[in-house]
C-alpha cells in the first residue's frame, strides 16, 4: 500500500488544472477563428458627412445619393463616424 501525503493530492490536482487550462485555451482559440474577421464586415458610409452604418440600420439604407459600401476598417480610416441610432460598427 503506497501512502500518498498531501504534496501528491496537489500535484494530480495541478494536473487536472492544466488539462482544463489547455481545454478552455484551445476552446478560445477555436472560438476566435470561427468567427469572420472584423475586416471583412462591410457598413455604408456616407461620404459628405461620414457617418457609419451597419447594413441593417433604416438610415444606411435610404441613404442612396451619398452612401457607399465599404469593409468597416476603411470608413473609419476615411474619419467616419459612427451613426447614433445603430451606433455604426465601433473598432
Amino acid at each position: 500500500m503506497i501512502i500518498l501525503g498531501p504534496f501528491a493530492i496537489v500535484h494530480i490536482r495541478m494536473l487536472h488544472y492544466r488539462r482544463t487550462q489547455k481545454i478552455f485555451i484551445l476552446w478560445l482559440l477555436f472560438l476566435f477563428l470561427s468567427i469572420p474577421l472584423a475586416a471583412d464586415v462591410q457598413v455604408y458610409f456616407n461620404v459628405s458627412n461620414n457617418k457609419v452604418h451597419k447594413m441593417s440600420c433604416h438610415w444606411g439604407q435610404v441613404c442612396t445619393r451619398n452612401c457607399i459600401v465599404i469593409p468597416r476598417t476603411e470608413a473609419y480610416r476615411r474619419g467616419g463616424v459612427a451613426c447614433k441610432v445603430c451606433g455604426g460598427v465601433s473598432l
